[in-house]
């Protein structure tokens, strides 16, 4: 049986949602399979002390025998966490995965130091393998590294709902708006904020839900400051209850500046919600403007105004039944995992 090392964050979020996916997929059922979490949500100071005893007991693992180890990366201390064990797994002749997720890595990348450009090709260099989540990551990966670099574009589960159902909760729930996601900037949800007051003042009909961690106190003091009743924060939400989120919603609203793939778009498409988001990373990708979802340029509040504002008054729920097929078609679990079976075992004979 391969031996297979999962190196990643247990912190809430897109990373660890895709983490737990593959440990509930069974694409581990013919492995000896391990994890590792280098980052959780704590402190500074204890996380530092819980790398330090993470990389002693990865080092015991490589010492045991192991065949592949699967990093999942994010940019920056993520990356400089992981960077240490590539090392050791080469010295281990231990094959790797880089398994990369960050939104803003060549953002990270280019305004590094000619210095730490070198090292970050180093690291890329010693890997077997690097995953990235869209055309245009390979596109720009490859250009910094000699490494096979494979697309495997983020999935999700089929909901076990038919079409029919899902489109009737969608339509009944038009003016139920979600979004999920780290408060900051970065994801743009004081952009949102800023339209749903303006929306209000117009006295469009509407409910938002906002769930997610970072800049609680900021968003919870805009949502106060200017009286959005009708605006729920809700804090971090997983399992069931964030299923239960996207059966009453009909609308997920990400209107961000960096991503990746988010895991949130596929799984409200998964859930026959329409979606708005922006042009981001691997997005234009999945969503087509217009035909399966909606798409605004980062930080046009106008745009994000209008698009919602239309979807408020005619809610066109042919939007939603088109994301919905190319969910199932495109993004499901099943094939997904299926090719990295395949991975798995051409890496280790290679």
């Amino acid at each position: 049986m391969i031996k297979v090392l999962v190196v990643g964050t247990s912190s809430p979020g897109g990373i660890n949602t895709v983490i737990k996916s593959f440990e509930n997929s069974g694409v581990f059922n013919n492995c000896i399979y391990q994890f590792i979490a280098t980052h959780k949500e704590q402190s500074r100071v204890r996380n530092l002390l819980e790398y330090i005893k993470s990389l002693f007991y990865f080092i015991f693992i490589l010492v045991k025998g192991v065949d592949v180890v699967h990093m999942h990366c994010s940019m920056r201390g993520s990356f400089y966490r992981k960077s240490i064990m590539v090392f050791f797994s080469n010295v281990f002749k231990t094959k790797v995965i880089f398994h990369l997720h960050g939104s803003e890595f060549s953002e990270f990348y280019n305004e590094s130091s000619d210095i730490i450009k070198s090292y970050i090709t180093l690291v890329l260099n010693n890997c077997d393998v690097i995953v990235v989540l869209s055309e245009s990551w390979k596109s720009f990966i490859s250009t910094i590294t000699d490494s096979d670099v494979f697309i495997f574009k983020n999935a999700v589960d089929n909901v076990l709902f038919s079409e029919v159902q899902l489109l009737q909760k969608t339509k009944e729930n038009h003016n139920k708006l979600l979004f999920l996601g780290a408060l900051g900037q970065r994801k743009g949800v004081f952009d949102l904020l800023k339209v749903c007051k303006v929306l209000n003042d117009e006295g469009l009909d509407f409910q938002l839900t906002i769930g997610g961690n970072g800049d609680e106190e900021k968003v919870v003091s805009y949502i106060n400051k200017h009286g959005l009743t009708n605006v729920k924060f809700v804090g971090w939400v997983d399992g069931c209850n964030k299923r239960d989120l996207f059966m009453s919603s009909g609308q997920l609203i990400l209107p961000s500046y960096n991503e990746g793939l988010p895991m949130v778009i596929l799984e409200a498409m998964s859930f026959a919600c329409s979606v708005v988001a922006t042009p981001v990373g691997g997005i234009p990708e999945v969503i087509i403007n217009n035909k399966n979802g909606f798409l605004i340029e980062p930080g046009d509040t106008d745009s994000l105004y209008n698009v919602l504002k239309n979807n408020l008054e005619s809610f066109d729920v042919n939007i939603a039944r088109s994301a919905l097929i190319t969910q199932r078609e495109n993004f499901s679990n099943e094939k997904y995992f299926d090719r990295f079976s395949i991975l798995y075992d051409k890496i280790t004979r290679a």
